[in-house]
This record gives structure tokens, C-alpha cells and sequence, in this order.
């Protein structure tokens, strides 16, 4: 990560718990990857908006997208969509071994992709 993204200003990451995860992040890196702590400690963290209704108050407007400097207009929940399909396709994924578990999610990821860069005109 730290060699991917040295050159951005910023690095947000969004996470549907991080108001608790948060606490210790720094902590648990330390001892793990301590050359990327100071990434780590610069990072601006959120919770998604659709998970931040479940959350306090306060961590609605600490760690809620639409109170954070430079985050856009967005929600955060980019991750979410597929597993409704990726669910149905768990059955036959467990049962296969290593290599084609992971073709198969790719191909799976890569459909989702291109389905969402297709309805993107619409």
C-alpha cells in the first residue's frame, strides 16, 4: 500500500466499524509493519454511509462522509453490492480447491465490473 499510494495527498479508507477499530489501529500495526505506521496514522477513516444510521451520533459526524474535508460526494458502501450475488455462488466455491475458487471469483468480480461500467449510461 505505502508504495502504491505515496505520492497521494490523502487516503481515505471506509470501514463499517472503524469508530471502534480505529481505537487500536495504530497499536497493531506498530509491531506488525511499523514502516508504514506514519501512512497508517494519516489515514482518514470512515463508515459508510448506510452503515452510519446504526452508529452514535458523534460517530455519524466524525467518521460519516458528508462532514469529511476532501471526501466527495459518495457513500462508501462500494463493497457492498455484490455479496448478495457472491452468496448465491458460495455453495459451489466451497467445494472447490484453491486455484479455481480463486478463477472463479474473478470471473465472478469481473462480471459485477462490467455490468456496473454497462449501466453507468443509463
Amino acid at each position: 500500500m505505502a508504495e502504491r499510494t505515496r505520492d497521494l495527498k490523502q487516503r481515505l479508507l471506509s470501514f463499517d466499524v472503524f469508530c471502534i477499530y480505529i481505537r487500536n489501529l495504530t497499536q497493531r500495526f506498530k509491531n506488525d509493519t511499523p514502516e508504514i505506521r506514519k501512512i497508517i496514522d494519516e489515514l482518514f477513516c470512515h463508515i459508510p454511509t448506510f452503515h452510519a444510521h446504526a452508529h452514535r451520533d458523534m460517530c455519524q459526524v466524525v467518521y460519516g462522509f458528508p462532514y469529511s474535508e476532501g471526501s466527495g460526494h459518495q457513500h462508501g458502501e462500494h463493497v457492498e453490492p455484490p455479496w448478495s450475488e457472491l452468496n448465491l455462488a458460495g455453495r459451489v466455491l466451497r467445494e472447490m480447491a484453491a486455484g479455481p475458487r480463486e478463477d472463479a471469483l474473478n470471473d465472478l468480480l469481473n462480471y459485477w465490473n462490467r455490468r456496473k461500467l454497462e449501466d453507468f449510461g443509463e
